[in-house]
């Protein structure tokens, strides 16, 4: 079946008036009806019938050809020798360095480049910044001494003394600071009455402003949102992770499932500048960074 049909027509005839008349009707084809079919027929009553009102539309997606870019770069140790010299090779630089020194053009680039470098030179000895002009000062040392006095200490209140694994600073210019307590002993039996963490008022040394008690296993680390002062996010000897709410008590608001924590200890836990302000990266020691 062809799909295209060509055909001729004269300029003189295009843009000619139509001219209709009437004319009856005329019979192509009639198809007497077949009445054992007439027989299947059932008259369905009523009709459900749907209609959308709306547009129609459609929607096509595509990704543009990806470019491939690629970093490279050049470890420049000693330059200048072509690909067939081996500057490790003393006498093979010195051969290379006399070839060099009788071509003709050497002097003349030699002479060009002197201009350059004694025009340096005079530069930097025009002012002889460490010259001492009095000889009777005495000598100050030129660095400042430091030093750092205790103010406050704050003392774990558990009966087992238990090492600091990781100190947050709030966000607020530093007038709180969580702190957690555990102890990464290898196959260490854990104590849960000892799973206590803190969090102080820089302030108050006496009394911890909130006492962080997990259910079941202590805090590993535990970080400071970067812009909210009441949430803190956690990681546990356990592996799980744990968003805390200080204005809501010392429980954990939400805990994540055993299933799809860390196999290992949560070493660091790490807020993210997000727009939702929600969420984080974890490390444990089991090799894996989750988000």
């Amino acid at each position: 079946m062809e799909l295209q049909y060509v055909y001729q027509k004269k300029r003189a005839e295009f843009g000619r008036q139509c001219i209709f008349s009437d004319k009856g009707p005329d019979l192509i084809d009639n198809y007497a009806a077949n009445k054992e079919l007439g027989q299947n027929y059932i008259l369905q009553d009523p009709v459900s019938q749907g209609s959308q009102c709306g547009p129609i539309l459609a929607e096509h997606e595509l990704n543009t050809t990806r470019a491939n870019f690629v970093n490279c770069g050049i470890n420049h140790i000693e330059g200048g020798w072509p690909k067939d010299v081996n500057k490790d090779d003393e006498e093979q630089t010195k051969r290379y360095r006399r070839k060099i020194e009788k071509d003709d053009a050497y002097n003349p680039i030699i002479m060009q480049l002197c201009k350059s470098m004694e025009n340096c030179v005079l530069q930097n000895n025009s002012i002889n910044i460490y010259q001492q002009y009095f000889s009777d000062i005495e000598a100050t040392p030129l660095v400042e001494k430091s030093s750092a006095r205790t103010v406050n200490v704050y003392q774990d209140q558990c009966h087992t003394k238990r090492p600091i694994n990781r100190i947050s600073w709030s966000p607020d210019g530093g007038t709180k600071l969580a702190v957690t307590h555990c102890d990464l002993t290898f196959q260490k039996p854990t104590n849960i009455d000892g799973c206590h963490s803190y969090l102080w008022e820089v302030e108050n040394p006496n009394r911890p402003l909130l006492i962080f008690t997990p259910r079941a296993t202590p805090m590993v680390c535990l970080e400071y949102h970067t812009k909210d002062v009441n949430t803190l996010v956690s990681g546990h000897l356990s592996g799980r992770i744990a968003v805390w709410d200080a204005r809501k008590g010392c429980e954990p608001v939400q805990r994540s499932v055993t299933d799809i924590s860390h196999r290992e200890p949560v070493n660091c836990v790490l807020w993210i500048n997000a727009k939702s302000g929600l969420e984080f990266f974890s490390t444990s020691t089991d090799g894996q960074v989750k988000w």
